[in-house]
């Protein structure tokens, strides 16, 4: 079964020193973007560098993807909002709370399946 590096509850909070490393990923880089690269990596050798780089890209949310989150959320909540004063009036505090509420509990799950459509047309 491939490991998702995306779910942290498998890796373990020092992984470098509990589990052994055994696989390998290699890829065929241009002098300049070799040259790149290991001025990026500084005082880390490029191995322990492109890891980082790697799994972080694998595991961290991207900026992206929390940006259209909140963005995402704010339209939820701002058309919810809309449409209750035109229908009902000004919402109670409770109201207003439980649309927030809604908002947030939706937004990342929406942000995700949007970025995966775009990539994905």
């Amino acid at each position: 079964m491939p490991h998702d590096f995306r779910d942290r509850s498998v890796v373990p909070p020092n992984a470098s020193q509990a589990v052994p490393r055994t696989r390998c990923v290699s890829t065929k880089l241009t002098v300049a973007d070799y040259a790149t690269c290991t001025e990026l990596a500084r005082s880390k050798t490029l191995s322990e560098w492109t890891r980082e780089i790697l799994l972080a890209a694998v595991t961290r949310r991207s900026i992206e993807e929390l940006l259209l989150a909140e963005v995402l959320a704010l339209r939820t909540i701002v058309i919810n909002l809309q449409f209750a004063v035109v229908t009902q009036g000004a919402p109670t505090t409770d109201q207003m709370q439980a649309l927030i509420d809604r908002a947030d509990r939706q937004k990342a799950q929406k942000a995700v399946e949007r970025l995966v459509a775009a990539r994905h047309p």
